[in-house]
């Protein structure tokens, strides 16, 4: 199954499986801070076991040029930075950083959190990180909704529309 949060444009998507389910939260960071708006090139994804031992892979595979140029990699203890020609980007997680870049299953015995952006170092564990990004980000959106003048027959298209026309913006 797959929604938005409420009035948001945080996406929560389960999957159910023999092993067990997941949900996996995906979001981009936008939400005032220090007084102006803060909108990192940043995606952020969280993913958490609901029920039973489920067994996940995950596959990263950026590129650049629109697909054509492969990166060259580098690895820290916790990240792994993607080098292009003219950008580099850094994925840093929680999770086993060989398993993702082998895209080998992974017991999801824990949230893993993967926060993908511009190639610096976090400020906080991507955990922590994400969690503070992702409330701020919901606030954000509810705000952001509740100043809409919308007739209540259409409110949920609408609101849908306008924050997809924001995030285009």
């Amino acid at each position: 199954t797959q929604v938005y949060d409420e009035n948001t444009a945080v996406l929560r998507t389960e999957l159910h499986g023999e092993s067990g389910s997941v949900e996996i939260v995906d979001f981009a960071p936008r939400f005032e801070a220090l007084g102006r708006s803060f909108r990192p090139q940043t995606v952020i994804r969280r993913v958490r076991p609901l029920s039973g031992w489920p067994r996940v892979r995950v596959s990263l595979r950026p590129r650049f040029d629109w697909g054509e140029t492969a990166p060259l990699t580098t690895r820290g203890s916790n990240h792994v930075g993607f080098v292009g020609p003219d950008q580099v980007i850094r994925l840093t997680t929680n999770a086993p950083l060989d398993h993702v870049m082998d895209e080998r299953l992974i017991n999801l015995d824990r949230p893993h959190y993967y926060v993908l952006g511009p190639d610096e170092t976090l400020e906080d564990h991507p955990a922590d990180l994400s969690e503070r990004f992702l409330q701020a980000t919901v606030n954000y959106w509810r705000a952001w909704t509740r100043r809409l003048a919308v007739p209540f027959e259409w409110q949920d298209a609408v609101i849908r529309a306008a924050i997809t026309l924001k995030l285009c913006s």
